[in-house]
């Protein structure tokens, strides 16, 4: 029996060696797998975190060749664009040089044919410069004084070229006047070459500058030419400078935003133009505070504007014509342009009452005609590039200025009697009934007589209340250009 509980006894702690071994051997199993999951999930992290590093050193390398070309590419656009304005600043620099030139030559010479041929050349000169002037971001406020004398001078040449006689010494004194003008604004010239050669950026200049003035642009502060007074004859049109009267009364009183007037310019450009961007350059405050941009054309031109605050009315858009010069618009074609383009800008009751052409751009005054009135103090003058049909160039402070409504239009003298106040030995080929600015302010209803005298072109304004001679104005024909009759 003894021997029975011994063998019991054994087989006990057999048994409880046996689960020893198996609970051993179970735990060491389990150890092993949980190592083995802790192995597996910790590889798995690490192989997200290499694939991740991976891709976000793609994406850096790839953003940072992309930010280099873009870079890369922003300045060569950069420095095309700095190296046109310079360009554009030293030839305009070249073609001032030559108006002197030319000036004092045809002022010396004492050949008739010499001296007009000198006096082309200055023509030539002065729209070539005016191109210059278009090109650079300059601000039109700064700069509206060296236009105005460079448009007058071509005009006033142009006049003198038109006659068929040598200068008179009266002449030859007044082109020492321009020549005098000339050296002043040579002066604002080498300021700006100066600045160009000592590194100055007008891309930057211009850019930096929101509000105001920019640097560059304020060499032409102090420059002008209302020195000169030019001879009353008509080479741009009758009363195309009639801003006698400087109230603005032909604006509404209240300012728009600038995003408003942006859209009144996008509203006037998206039927004929085409355009990558409108860049706002900042305000001007003159005569008129207004909103300055320029258009970027995808022809690599571009286009200069002012819209006034008030009202967001486009005031001035100055463009680049093409360098074609072989015309494919008529001049009744180019009105109908001008016409639809005043329409855009919500002018309505326009008629040509002038035009001239030269080198394929049409000059085209417009003015409002009501009951076969013609009101020239609303003058607007607009330039269509006859190669293209768009319109590159639109002046309207007239209109601004003066554009009412008028009520005082019936004349107290009737035109049989106007006719009869008009010198006997004086052709009258037609009559027009208008209003026109006074020489010192105001303006009255008057009879516009076309006139031919001794050889001669005039008009002769009548006032329609009195039968006072108001005006009289001789015209200058040329080959390229004539009031309307």
């Amino acid at each position: 029996m003894e021997q029975n509980v011994n063998n019991n006894y054994d087989n006990d702690v057999k048994d409880e060696t046996l689960i020893s071994k198996t609970d051993a051997n179970n735990d060491s199993n389990f150890k092993k797998m949980k190592f083995e999951g802790r192995y597996e999930d910790l590889k798995y992290k690490y192989m997200v975190c290499i694939v991740f590093s991976i891709v976000f050193l793609t994406c850096a390398i790839t953003l940072g060749i992309l930010y280099t070309n873009s870079s890369l590419m922003k300045n060569e656009y950069g420095n095309s664009l700095e190296s046109s304005y310079n360009k554009a600043v030293y030839e305009l620099v070249d073609n001032v040089n030559d108006i002197e030139l030319n000036l004092n030559k045809s002022k010396v010479s004492s050949s008739e044919s010499l001296q007009k041929k000198y006096l082309q050349l200055v023509c030539d000169n002065c729209k070539y410069a005016q191109s210059n002037l278009a090109y650079l971001p300059v601000n039109i406020s700064a700069t509206r004084e060296g236009v105005k004398f460079i448009n007058q001078m071509d005009g006033y040449c142009t006049s003198l070229i038109s006659t068929n006689a040598s200068l008179t010494s009266e002449q030859k004194e007044k082109l020492q006047e321009l020549i005098d003008i000339t050296g002043e604004l040579k002066l604002v010239l080498n300021a700006l070459i100066d600045k160009v050669i000592q590194g100055y950026s007008i891309l930057e200049g211009s850019a930096n500058a929101n509000l105001g003035i920019d640097d560059f642009s304020s060499n032409f502060e102090g420059f002008s030419s209302d020195s000169i007074s030019y001879p009353s004859m008509i080479f741009d049109g009758p009363f195309s400078d009639s801003l006698y009267n400087k109230e603005i009364k032909g604006l509404p009183k209240e300012e728009v935003s600038k995003e408003d007037a942006q859209a009144k310019l996008e509203a006037v450009l998206n039927e004929k133009y085409e355009y990558s961007e409108i860049v706002y350059e900042g305000t001007t405050s003159a005569n008129f505070d207004t909103y300055d941009f320029t258009v970027k054309l995808n022809d690599n031109k571009s286009i200069m504007v002012q819209m006034a605050k008030r009202g967001g009315f486009l005031l001035t858009f100055v463009g680049e014509a093409s360098e074609s010069e072989t015309p494919t618009k008529s001049i009744d074609e180019c009105a109908e342009i001008a016409k639809n383009f005043l329409t855009a800008c919500g002018i309505s009751d326009m008629k040509m009452v002038w035009n001239e052409t030269s080198k394929g751009i049409a000059v085209i005054n417009m003015a409002p005609v009501i009951n076969n009135i013609i009101y020239y103090p609303d003058l607007i003058k607009i330039k269509v590039d006859m190669t293209t049909g768009l319109v590159i160039g639109y002046e309207a402070q007239n209109y601004a200025y003066n554009h009412v409504e008028r009520t005082k239009t019936t004349p107290s003298v009737g035109a049989t009697e106007a006719r009869e106040l008009i010198e006997k030995t004086i052709n009258i080929n037609t009559q027009k009934l208008c209003i026109i600015p006074l020489e010192y302010g105001g303006e009255v209803l008057a009879y516009e007589f076309d006139c031919e005298y001794n050889g001669g072109h005039y008009y002769i304004y009548i006032n329609a209340y009195n039968g006072d001679e108001e005006r009289i104005m001789k015209v200058v024909d040329t080959e390229e250009g004539a009031l309307l009759s």
